[in-house]
């Protein structure tokens, strides 16, 4: 692969959207690698956007750092652990927003001039 075919860290922020300092923050966690430097200057495979794009798709589902670089590593019964752990965290977290908007819609139906003491924003 030439050094055209490589990304400077600037490209390779601008093809993810991810910041200069993140993909730093990144590589010290190997969750990114160059493929050496030219010029002083860190080159990135093109394979690099579609892993960063990973990256951040999996921090939008919740995953921590650690968690994200076992979904990297290809070890598949970790990485079926994770993804089972973070499912049922997500589960847990779906149950307890659906009695949470239980509670404001009843709170909203009350025509109660004191919520506290309404009968509707206290079912379940």
């Amino acid at each position: 692969m030439s050094t055209s075919e490589h990304l400077t860290i600037g490209q390779l922020a601008e093809a993810t959207g991810v910041s200069i300092s993140a993909i730093r923050y990144y590589e010290q966690r190997n969750l990114v690698s160059p493929v050496g430097r030219d010029g002083g200057q860190r080159r990135f495979a093109t394979d690099a956007v579609d892993r960063l794009q990973f990256v951040t798709r999996a921090k939008q589902a919740g995953f921590t750092l650690e968690q994200i670089g076992v979904l990297l590593d290809d070890s598949t019964v970790e990485t079926r652990s994770v993804l089972a752990s973070r499912l049922h965290e997500m589960k847990q977290t779906r149950a307890e927003l659906d009695v949470a908007i239980s509670f404001v819609e009843g709170a909203s139906k009350c025509g109660c001039a004191n919520l506290a003491q309404c009968a509707l924003a206290s079912e379940r």
